[in-house]
């Protein structure tokens, strides 16, 4: 099986459990356990199992009843939580592909790497997310082949933001990958970006989202080939040249210290700017990256510094020259960057700022979300979900090595 064809139909979906699953009385029977035993999982997740997998194994689970101080007459109720949320997964991940995917794969085959099957609730998570402007990102520390969130809502509900990302990773974020994932996965990654770019229908970014009708909504896709955000019904920053040019000041203090600032009411992140700008490819940071061998995504503080000082901070005339270019197109931000990595305790190094990785998504300033342009409907289902609970389960589908510190750590016993 041609690898690339099986990941292709896995880029993302978002449709009514029923059309996957016919049968929902197991969804269900858990979706109710599930606010019983991890009542206090609202805006932040309910830890309940990782499963890990071997190949041609049965899944060892790791319960996180320890982490409650359960009582041990209630510790069996969670624990057997956990088995049956993992068992429907597992019917659920045959569904959509993934499970024919990795058992496809070399480095699952031959024992070399471990699938880890994270399970998380959140009873409520709806908000303060939704009055923010969308935090497009991706999940976990790099290692994430698949996500899958899947909703117990019984009313039309507000969809996942998200477009297909078919540019390479930051020159970091592919450094950090190396030394997590196969690198036939690497591959099968990379000659997808190019298929998808080369087919024409993703050079530009199209936000998806807006308002899904049905049942037990499901949302699935790669977690490398997507960037998502939680669903906002605020819009983005509008920038113009004018806001650019008054902020100069600003925007050089900031690089300078590491620091976003403040414009009027809103937030402006200096390395999100710099990235917005060289959207516009004839900018003259643009063709400074690729005379740098950089791109758009592996602009952070250091990068957009050095691209500060060497093109407008000796000159301002040339970023009033940028940014009048830019500002004839669209122009959008979010008033912070991307995050590519979550928070991972190995990256921070004493080399590093952080134990993150930011990317600012190419070409994501120039276009509308869904949800910007049929606010109506949003506002109104939006509305209508005031007092209802957004709960969910959330699935991250991890690959690590089988020499893993976790699988020792959790005291996971594979063959």
């Amino acid at each position: 099986m041609d690898p690339i064809h099986a990941l292709q139909p896995l880029l993302m979906e978002a449709k009514p459990l029923a059309t996957l699953l016919p049968d929902q009385s197991k969804w269900a029977d858990i979706a109710t356990r599930l606010k019983d035993v991890l009542p206090a999982a609202v805006y932040n997740p309910g830890y309940l199992c990782i499963a890990y997998y071997g190949y041609q194994q049965d899944p060892h689970i790791f319960s996180y009843a320890g982490n409650y101080r359960l009582p041990m007459e209630k510790r069996p109720k969670f624990d057997q939580l956990g088995v049956d949320t993992v068992a429907f997964l597992k019917e659920f991940m045959d569904a959509r592909g993934q499970w024919r995917y990795i058992e496809s794969q070399d480095w699952y085959k031959n024992h070399e790497y471990v699938i880890a099957v994270e399970v998380n609730y959140y009873g409520n998570r709806s908000g303060k997310a939704y009055t923010m402007s969308p935090l497009f990102h991706k999940d976990t520390g790099g290692n994430n082949l698949f996500v899958n969130l899947i909703f117990d809502n019984k009313k039309p509900i507000e969809a996942t933001e998200w477009f297909v990302d078919v540019q390479e990773p930051s020159g970091k974020r592919a450094e950090w990958q190396k030394t997590l994932l196969p690198e036939a996965h690497l591959k099968d990654l990379a000659a997808l970006r190019r298929r998808l770019r080369e087919s024409g229908e993703y050079t530009t970014p199209k936000v998806n989202g807006g308002v899904l009708e049905g049942e037990n909504i499901y949302v699935s896709w790669v977690d490398d080939l997507v960037w998502h955000a939680t669903p906002s019904l605020n819009e983005r920053i509008a920038y113009t040249a004018d806001a650019a040019i008054e902020a100069y000041t600003l925007i050089s203090i900031g690089l300078k210290e590491g620091k976003t600032f403040t414009q009027g009411p809103a937030r402006i992140h200096p390395v999100e700017l710099l990235a917005t700008i060289a959207d516009e490819p004839n900018s003259r940071l643009a063709q400074w990256l690729t005379t740098e061998n950089k791109r758009i995504q592996d602009l952070d503080f250091e990068l957009a510094r050095t691209a500060w000082f060497a093109l407008y901070e000796p000159n301002a005339v040339n970023f009033s020259r940028d940014v009048k270019l830019r500002g004839e197109k669209p122009w959008h931000m979010v008033g912070d960057v991307a995050q590519s990595i979550s928070h991972d305790a190995r990256l921070n190094k004493p080399d590093a700022q952080a134990p993150t990785i930011e990317e600012t998504p190419a070409g994501l300033s120039m276009v509308r979300r869904a949800n910007s342009l049929n606010k109506g409907q949003l506002k109104e289902v939006a509305e209508a979900n005031k007092e209802v609970p957004r709960s969910f389960i959330r699935t991250w589908v991890r690959v690590i090595p089988r020499t893993a510190e976790e699988l020792k750590t959790h005291h996971v016993l594979l063959k």
